[in-house]
């Protein structure tokens, strides 16, 4: 329901998905925890979202209490505090509402862990992502045919998110997911052939003939994944986000590689992609001097000696200085939540317009600005208990045609996810965060399933939690320190 809300509201104008995720959480919660009485998932990734959360919730205490010489309330305090609700990210306040972002994108991580029991839960939470594609598809060429019948240029397009990154973002998640699922499907089917033919294990090095060659007797469920991975394929080309295309291509070489493992399949993908970029490249200085933006802004794409020229990548690295600066100012608690878009324009270099206030166009480097190195490691720390294990289930039957829940479709496509993040900051959005920790909560409830909790894996989780108690520590030293200073926390 997330991108159908989202994209009603953004249409019409008005609202947003949180006040029907709130009232989801506040029923939801009680039940969880007086009727079943426990509230634990992926135990340590779970560790890692609770660290990360207290940081954030002293990171509010720090918002109170700077908010008078005390934290006992005064009518000051009271007035300023009434302000919340229409506070923007140029108020104070607004720390307050990045924080609501961030913890109902964990408390939704925390109900998708604890709902999903059982290999036939996350089987049915798979049929969501088919929704998302059919959902996005339909807003997106809404907004498409609404720019044509204007006679309006776009420059790509958003809708059902907020902003073209953000969108991108989402599509190349859905493109990578739908396109493994796509090409394990046709591995699995080859398997499960040769194994009928020769009574024996069938090889998974064939050449490209050799797995597409009946591409017409491709099952049903293979279909539709390979329609699934074409239309966010399609989504990922209109958002006209460069780095999209990029990751895009770049997954597009890695699925190939890590799935079929065919020489000469990989040769062709990775030849095609260079023909595209080379047919694109001559095509370019048409491109640049059209007077339509979108293709301009793959004209752009292709002419790589004008990147060092291209005015988002100047304005990128112009920020990412910014926020170094704010790192080495504070580098155990951060500026604060929330701070970055109205702290940076004091640590400019030099003007930009419109740029002074701006986000980190890089969320790591956000998050690391906003709650310091500590909760930077503490995010980096809990990705990476996602990616420790395998976590894919066996097929209940031998003839079936992929396992009966396989999570690395999700780390894929989280990974491309990702990989976006260092050139957007997509989690600054309440609908990315819920669809982000929804997948991670995907990918958790999966490694319950594989047994996390058994005694091979119990010494490394004990050695990545002194990890991240290590890195919580630091934060408490710096809160601690930062509550003895007279100056003001930020700016």
């Amino acid at each position: 329901a997330i991108p159908l809300l989202n994209g009603f509201f953004l249409a019409k104008g008005w609202g947003d998905v949180s006040l029907a995720f709130t009232g989801l959480y506040l029923a939801w919660f009680p039940k969880q925890l007086f009727k079943e009485k426990k509230l634990r998932v992926s135990p340590v990734t779970a560790f890692y979202v609770n660290l990360l959360t207290i940081i954030v919730l002293l990171n509010l205490f720090l918002v109170i209490y700077r908010m008078s010489d005390g934290i006992i309330p005064s009518t000051s305090w009271m007035d300023w505090f009434s302000s919340f609700p229409s506070a923007s990210q140029k108020d104070p306040l607004w720390q307050i509402n990045a924080a609501l972002i961030l913890m109902k994108g964990i408390f939704l991580f925390r109900i998708v862990g604890l709902e999903l029991k059982g290999g036939d839960a996350r089987i049915a939470f798979e049929k969501i992502f088919i929704v998302h594609v059919i959902v996005i598809l339909i807003f997106s060429f809404i907004q498409l045919g609404g720019f044509i019948a204007r006679g309006d240029n776009y420059q790509g397009i958003n809708l059902p998110f907020n902003d073209v990154h953000s969108y991108g973002s989402y599509a190349v998640f859905l493109f990578v997911a739908f396109g493994y699922s796509f090409l394990q499907s046709v591995v699995n089917r080859n398997r499960i052939a040769d194994v009928a033919a020769n009574g024996q294990q069938g090889s998974n090095k064939k050449g490209a003939p050799g797995y597409f060659s009946q591409i017409h007797q491709l099952s049903a469920s293979s279909t539709a994944y390979a329609l699934l991975a074409l239309a966010a394929l399609l989504l990922c080309l209109i958002s006209f986000s460069r780095m999209t295309w990029i990751i895009m291509g770049f997954f597009s070489l890695v699925l190939v590689m890590m799935t079929l493992r065919s020489k000469k399949l990989l040769v062709f993908v990775g030849l095609l992609l260079a023909l595209t970029f080379f047919a694109g490249s001559i095509t370019a200085p048409k491109l640049l001097q059209s007077e339509n933006v979108a293709l301009k802004r793959a004209g752009s794409f292709f002419t790589v000696k004008n990147y060092e020229k291209e005015e988002s990548l100047q304005v990128r690295f112009e920020i990412w200085n910014r926020a170094l600066a704010m790192i080495r100012d504070y580098p155990s608690t951060g500026v604060g939540i929330g701070n970055f878009y109205r702290n940076n324009v004091h640590y400019k270099d030099r003007s930009m317009g419109r740029w002074d206030l701006e986000n980190a166009h890089n969320y790591f480097l956000q998050i690391m600005t906003e709650l310091g190195i500590p909760g930077l490691m503490l995010f980096i720390m809990l990705l990476a208990t996602l990616y420790s294990f395998d976590g894919s289930h066996p097929a209940r039957k031998k003839t079936s045609e992929k396992p009966v829940f396989d999570v690395r479709i999700y780390k894929y496509g989280l990974a491309a996810y990702l990989m976006t993040m260092v050139t957007g900051h997509p989690l600054l959005l309440l609908n990315q965060q819920f669809l982000f920790w929804s997948v991670a909560g995907l990918i958790s409830s999966g490694h319950v399933g594989k047994g996390f909790m058994n005694a091979g894996v119990q010494p490394f989780a004990g050695i990545v939690k002194k990890i991240g108690i290590v890195f919580f520590s630091v934060y408490l030293i710096g809160l601690g320190f930062n509550l003895t200073q007279k100056r003001l926390w930020t700016i």
